[in-house]
């Protein structure tokens, strides 16, 4: 994906898929506004054990209301409780933000794994508490 440099950043996800694909799913929120910008909930049910899959967008690189840079919050969810670990077999994720590999995750995590990207919640104007614990 070609995104225009200076008003949008390209997001990147890659997923190398435990046993049971079916069981991951994942938000990708503004990080003030906590307004979804991509998701994918039931995405992978057909997706076969143990495949790689890549996600790719572009965001908005800066907030409209404060015109600094923008702040996402990326959460990748697993439905088992087993992050992407299954039958002693891991999988694992990363995530490119801009043209850097911002995050790489090893698979092992329980139920749920939180990145943030850009600016996070630097620029947001006031204090945003959310109920899963976002500040």
């Amino acid at each position: 994906v070609l995104c225009r440099p200076g008003l949008l950043t390209k997001f990147q996800l890659n997923i190398t898929f435990d046993a049971n694909p079916q069981e991951v799913f994942w938000v990708l929120l503004d990080a003030c506004t906590l307004t979804v910008m991509e998701r994918c909930q039931g995405c992978y049910v057909d997706e076969d054990p143990n495949s790689q899959i890549t996600f790719q967008t572009c965001l908005p690189s800066f907030n409209e209301t404060t015109g600094l840079e923008a702040g996402y919050v990326f959460t990748m969810n697993d439905g088992g409780g087993n992050g992407l670990c299954a039958d002693g077999v891991c999988g694992s994720y990363s995530i490119i933000y801009g043209e850097e590999v911002v995050f790489e995750s090893d698979g092992i995590y329980e139920d749920q794994q939180r990145v943030f990207l850009g600016s996070g919640l630097t620029n947001c104007p006031g204090n945003i508490e959310t109920d899963d614990g976002v500040q």
